[in-house]
């Protein structure tokens, strides 16, 4: 794993049938995430904000929770069971099913697209399970992590938030270059950069160069950087 905090994957559909499944929580597991949402849309699916979702039958759903159950090796691996229902057949048939999920074996439910306040306070009150949100909704009226907290929200994952920024840093970047022809200068702006020994930091690379010290010839080590000892910066 690339980071040392518990990590949340999204499995989607499960990549197959239930047999399939099992298959995919072994490699998850193996990959070391600490917990998967997976989904009851029929492949391929859909952006859960997304109009024209379908879902397979409660039943089929259920199958593939109990080949997770069985598969899991690890039981602290978090099965979280995403249900799109709400959007295809309503609040009571999506809630109904939740609790099946987690009959089945579900640790966490994933009620996707709550229309409003009441809906998430619906999910929390009839679901008979942790509950996990997707997003922050300032137009519910919930704005702040303490609010979702207060709610009872068990869990609360933010996936893009950091897709829409960076894509506009970058787009930002390119427009600058285009109009102004010339490289925008990274310490005075307009845009913000990371500087190089910043991104270093990120990506691991004085980890890497503690390696090259530690296990290749000092000739090689005097070779690459004109020194018998590996920098640490860029």
């Amino acid at each position: 794993m690339a980071v040392n905090i518990p990590v949340i994957a999204d499995m989607d559909t499960g990549y197959g049938n239930a047999i399939n499944v099992m298959r995919s929580v072994q490699e998850y597991e193996m990959a070391g995430v600490s917990g998967f949402h997976i989904e009851d849309q029929v492949f391929p699916k859909k952006c859960g904000f997304m109009k024209g979702k379908k879902i397979i039958s409660d039943e089929e759903m259920i199958g593939k929770i109990e080949s997770c159950v069985e598969a899991r090796e690890d039981k602290n691996l978090l099965i979280i069971a995403r249900t799109d229902a709400r959007a295809v057949e309503g609040n009571d048939s999506m809630r109904k099913r939740a609790n099946k999920y987690i009959k089945a074996g579900a640790d966490v439910i994933f009620p996707e697209r709550p229309e409003s306040l009441a809906d998430i306070k619906g999910d929390i009150d009839e679901i008979n399970a942790p509950i996990l949100l997707n997003g922050i909704r300032p137009r519910y009226g919930i704005e702040t992590i303490e609010e979702v907290r207060d709610l009872g929200i068990s869990i609360l994952i933010f996936p893009g938030a950091t897709r829409e920024p960076a894509y506009k840093s970058a787009y930002e970047f390119l427009l600058h270059i285009k109009k102004k022809g010339d490289y925008p200068n990274f310490l005075k702006g307009p845009i913000n950069f990371f500087t190089r020994n910043e991104f270093a930091e990120i990506v691991g690379l004085p980890r890497i160069r503690e390696y090259e010290g530690k296990f290749l010839p000092e000739d090689e080590i005097l070779k690459r950087y004109k020194s018998k000892k590996v920098p640490r910066e860029f």
